[in-house]
């Protein structure tokens, strides 16, 4: 744990609310392109990002200790640099877009430190008065869009029937949604957030929502109820087909996945470069001869991107072990650990397993950060939001501040908790029973 705020740093908590006011800023800031690297735009949140950088270096060459984002963190390092150096290596060959997507996920883990720091340097209540500015923002943003009174933004601004509140899509609002419903302590901003849920209409955050609370009630009791994640499921299904029956109804079954899956890898090959990974995966190339247009579309494409993306990966030594690449196969595979082995190869897919591992392992299940881990992990089989610029960036936050002052931020945390009272803080309140 950091020692306690020294009595003579009188600017560390004016940092600290600083940082926090750059993180409201960061997931309100406009997704659009300031300007182009190679297939890759450099938007407004990334030079929040630089600015919340350079405060955090300043003080660490002052003298201020770096604050420890804990365990989760630490877990992620080994893959984190795995994926800077592949990137590195990627830029020695003149790819300037594999350079920054090979960093972005460094400027996302960034945030664990400002959460840290946060943590040990500005009281709770006005930690959550922050995360309180940041959920309405979001909400205030998502119903304004639904109304038709601000104008959509980003790669979505066509889709008339789902909202992006300002986002790479329906799937990462949703899951932005997702995650800040666990720390909204207000009954009426959980109302308004289960409502953007269903007005994204992404089915896999709607089936992940209720699995998350299977595996926390699996963490905190022992024995996993699967009557309440099911009832949960069906409800949400019942009530989102509601509002947009052509979609959520029109979704395959596991069985279908599985048969659609199959068929797609007996009939494509693998590639020998991208140039020619691009025009087999794209419609503006041979994508429209291999799918069916009649049914399941959406899973349709994922199918057969996938497929070539593992038997690419897979047909060489040097592939199978190191990947293509960070950012190979373009802004959306929709798979986030096909993506990972793809680009990675068995050493980021193994690297990034210990980090999965960890990260349900060192997390207590009342925090909001394991509940936020179980969202990830299931969410990621069919979006690449391990890469999310916005959910990333915030579930760092999350386990930065939660690890520091070893106190849930979840609304169902039981705050009676004490069981590690060497890492309480009396101004803070009771602890959580953190795995350190």
């Amino acid at each position: 744990m950091n020692p306690p705020l020294a009595a003579n740093s009188r600017l560390m908590p004016a940092k600290g609310s600083v940082l926090l006011g750059l993180f409201v800023a960061y997931l309100s800031s406009p997704k659009i392109d300031l300007f182009q690297v190679g297939d890759a735009s450099v938007r407004p949140e990334d030079i929040i990002s630089l600015v919340a950088g350079l405060l955090l270096a300043a003080g660490w060459l002052e003298g201020s200790r770096v604050a420890n984002p804990g365990p989760v963190a630490r877990a992620y390092l080994p893959f984190l640099a795995a994926s800077v150096v592949t990137s590195l290596l990627a830029f020695r060959t003149g790819s300037a877009t594999l350079l920054l997507f090979g960093i972005r996920p460094l400027q996302y883990f960034l945030w664990a430190f400002v959460g840290a720091e946060v943590g040990r340097s500005v009281e709770w209540t006005k930690i959550q008065k922050y995360l309180r500015r940041s959920i309405t923002l979001i909400v205030t943003w998502g119903l304004l869009e639904w109304l038709g009174l601000i104008p959509k933004v980003g790669r979505f601004a066509s889709e008339s029937s789902r909202i992006s509140i300002n986002t790479s899509g329906p799937f990462e609002a949703s899951v932005v949604a997702a995650f800040l419903l666990s720390i909204a302590s207000s009954r009426r901003l959980q109302a308004l957030l289960v409502l953007i849920l269903l007005l994204t209409q992404a089915r896999s955050t709607l089936v992940a929502i209720p699995i998350a609370w299977g595996l926390i009630r699996l963490r905190q009791r022992g024995g996993f109820s699967i009557v309440g994640p099911i009832v949960a499921i069906l409800l949400l299904w019942a009530t989102a087909s509601q509002f947009a029956p052509s979609r959520l109804a029109d979704t395959p079954s596991p069985a279908t996945m599985v048969e659609i899956s199959r068929q797609r890898w007996d009939e494509v090959q693998p590639v020998e470069s991208l140039d020619e990974y691009k025009l087999e995966s794209d419609f503006r190339g041979r994508l429209a001869d291999k799918v069916n247009f009649d049914e399941y579309l959406s899973f349709d494409i994922r199918a057969v991107r996938w497929s070539i993306v593992l038997k690419s990966t897979t047909a060489d030594v040097e592939g199978l072990f190191f990947g293509w690449g960070p950012g190979a196969f373009g802004l959306a595979l929709d798979n986030s650990y096909v993506r990972i082995f793809g680009e990675s190869g068995l050493l980021g897919a193994t690297l990034f397993a210990y980090f999965l591992a960890q990260a349900f392992r060192r997390q207590n299940s009342y925090s909001a950060g394991f509940y936020l881990a179980c969202i990830l992990t299931f969410v990621g089989l069919l979006i690449d939001i391990f890469f999310s610029s916005r959910a990333m960036p915030l579930f760092w936050l999350i386990v930065g501040i939660e690890h520091t002052t070893a106190r849930s931020l979840a609304w169902w945390h039981h705050p009676g908790r004490t069981t590690n009272p060497s890492r309480a803080h009396p101004e803070r309140g009771p602890t959580l029973d953190h795995v350190i």
